[in-house]
């Protein structure tokens, strides 16, 4: 994997939706190459969780095995799959396959027999894909964490290994014979379909692995514990503004080195995660999981080797420098140490009542209770009616420090989802309250924005 530079980024951000039976068979081909893996190989565990209250653990599943007599059992890589029997002939199975040097990159591949066959009759090509499993280990898992991993679903793990469910991100669905598609009935399809995630549970329990979520990742407040510093990095020339979040990913405190763990790109309100502070190729390309790779750059902190590590606003420049080739100019003039304690992943906490939240109204706000309080429907938006998306383009793009206020009075929007919960948007000094089990926590933007004005225009009547 290599990180896009900062035109190429911009460049990515607009993608060809292409349609058709061509089509299918280059998502195919997409979906294959994403999914390449080497065996695992003890890694070392997932990096500890944060503090936040948005953390997420798997549920253990009590579940048994589907009886044998129900299922066609498939065994590869030392593992067993089972297929619903009435839908064995439907599917066509491919046992794991391997690259050039003998290493497995999935467990098994599993395409609609039909679709592959006609489209190998008329392309030479197999369209159909309906899943693989692949596993991963340390490495390559904090690899898909740095990535796009469109279609890539981690669903379990053995306690070393992480395994992956692998879909197509277009349609595979292909008859011999049509070029119209808009009349064809897909319920079979949809049907083998739904049915593959009876598989799916089934593997997790027949193998005995655990149940795993990559949310488990994607939703923590930061990677490492300990203290996290922002350094914002606005380049006005490249149209690039970011905010990176750096913490201590071996020793916390004086001599502990640093790392960009996170970064957020304040345009367009998208997270990009890092394990590595080095350029293509990272350490995770050459199989060096980050706890290994951090562990060598701390030893060479001791010895006095890398004193660019030990200081948060240094190290931002260090990955800027290694990872986008940004001169020291550039980084001497653009890369700021931001004041405050870093309030990790408000956005996803104010996404969770978001997208369930039914009021929108202005009122005032005395500390404690509302006055004055006037009731808005909730907006249309691109997405429909709901208030996660037009929060989205509002509030994503914002990097957010915790607050202390002493002072809460004063006008305010709020969105509530149920009792206890609800966003409390201030007119005073971006002040910004999440309410979750009746408990409130205090944030404000590192950016100079007003998040009440921001969403203030959605409330109209």
């Amino acid at each position: 994997m290599r990180k896009k530079r900062p035109k190429e980024r911009l460049v990515s951000l607009m993608r060809h939706k292409k349609s058709g039976p061509a089509a299918v068979l280059l998502s195919i081909i997409l979906a294959l190459t994403a999914t390449g893996c080497a065996p695992a190989g003890g890694p070392e565990p997932t990096p500890a969780p944060g503090n936040g209250t948005e953390n997420t653990a798997p549920v253990i599943s009590d579940a048994s095995p589907v009886p044998e007599e129900d299922v066609i059992l498939y065994e590869s890589e030392g593992l067993t799959v089972a297929f619903p029997r009435e839908l064995y002939d439907q599917l066509l199975i491919f046992p794991g396959d391997a690259d050039a040097n003998g290493v497995p990159l999935t467990v098994l591949s599993v395409y609609e027999k039909r679709s592959y066959e006609d489209s190998m009759k008329d392309y030479d090509f197999g369209a159909g894909f309906l899943f693989s499993i692949s596993r991963h280990n340390q490495a390559q898992y904090e690899q898909f964490l740095m990535s796009d991993a469109s279609g890539q679903e981690h669903f379990a793990t053995d306690g070393s290994a992480y395994y992956c469910w692998n879909v197509a991100t277009d349609v595979q669905f292909y008859r011999s014979g049509t070029t119209d598609y808009s009349g064809v009935d897909f319920t079979p399809w949809s049907t083998l379909t739904e049915r593959m995630e009876e598989v799916r549970a089934d593997f997790i329990t027949r193998n005995g692995l655990t149940p795993y979520s990559d949310s488990a990742f994607f939703s923590r407040d930061f990677t490492y514990d300990g203290e996290h510093r922002y350094v914002s990095f606005v380049v006005d020339s490249y149209a690039i503004s970011y905010v990176l979040t750096l913490s201590q990913p071996v020793r916390a405190g004086e001599g502990g080195i640093w790392c960009v763990e996170q970064y957020l790109d304040t345009q367009y309100g998208w997270t990009g995660y890092t394990f590595s502070m080095e350029g293509t190729p990272t350490p995770q390309d050459r199989g060096i999981p980050a706890a290994e790779h951090y562990q060598a750059l701390q030893e060479a902190a001791d010895r006095g080797e890398r004193p660019d590590l030990l200081e948060p606003l240094e190290a931002a420049k260090t990955w800027l420098r290694e990872s986008y080739s940004f001169l020291d100019d550039t980084l001497n003039t653009c890369a700021v140490l931001v004041e405050g304690e870093p309030g990790g992943n408000v956005w996803g906490r104010m996404a969770d009542i978001l997208a369930r939240a039914d009021t929108l109204e202005t009122l005032q706000w005395d500390g404690a209770a509302a006055s004055d309080v006037q009731r808005f429907p909730v907006p249309e938006t691109d997405g429909g009616t709901g208030l996660y998306s037009a929060g989205y383009r509002a509030l994503a793009g914002i990097a957010w420090l915790k607050a202390e206020p002493e002072d809460l009075s004063g006008g305010a929007v709020r969105c509530a989802a149920g009792e206890g919960e609800q966003l409390l948007f201030l007119d005073r000094d971006g002040l910004t309250g999440i309410q979750r089990d009746g408990v409130w926590t205090w944030f404000r933007p590192t950016l100079e924005v007003s998040p009440y004005e921001l969403m203030r225009v959605l409330c109209q009547d």
